[in-house]
């Protein structure tokens, strides 16, 4: 579990030998998994503090990860949108009936991309513990 003020944006298995059987996120906490009779597993939570800036908007939920561009339909392919925050591109999902989830750079060009997915289809290389990107849905979706 992350401390107050931060969100978990990773989460990992550590073992000194061959012990992990993965890891995954539950809600707001990271669990580690063993192998048969494995021992000495660890989990490692990465959590972020981003002072000012909640990850998603009231009303969507948080993943760690990413969805294709073309994701929502062929006219959006590869298509981004500039906007200034995460509520605003919450807006220009919502304005989009097929819209499911978007994705929002934290950093950097604060680029837009809606998706149809209702969460991430891959979390590698995209993620807000990698590159500063987060893929919020509709909390209704999930």
């Amino acid at each position: 579990m992350c401390p107050a003020g931060t969100t978990l944006t990773d989460c990992n298995c550590y073992s000194d030998g061959d012990s992990c059987n993965g890891a995954e996120t539950k809600q707001d906490t990271c669990l580690a998994y063993n192998s048969l009779d494995g021992h000495g597993v660890f989990a490692q939570a990465r959590c972020v503090a981003m002072p000012g800036q909640t990850l998603c908007p009231a009303g969507w939920v948080f993943s760690d990860g990413d969805a294709a561009s073309c994701s929502l339909d062929a006219s959006w392919c590869g298509k981004r949108i500039a906007v200034a925050s995460a509520d605003d591109c919450a807006h220009e999902c919502n304005q989009r009936a097929k819209c499911l989830g978007f994705t929002w750079d934290l950093v950097g060009d604060k680029q837009c991309r809606l998706h149809s997915e209702a969460g991430p289809t891959s979390k590698f290389g995209n993620s807000a513990s990698t590159s500063g990107r987060v893929f919020c849905s509709k909390a209704w979706t999930r």
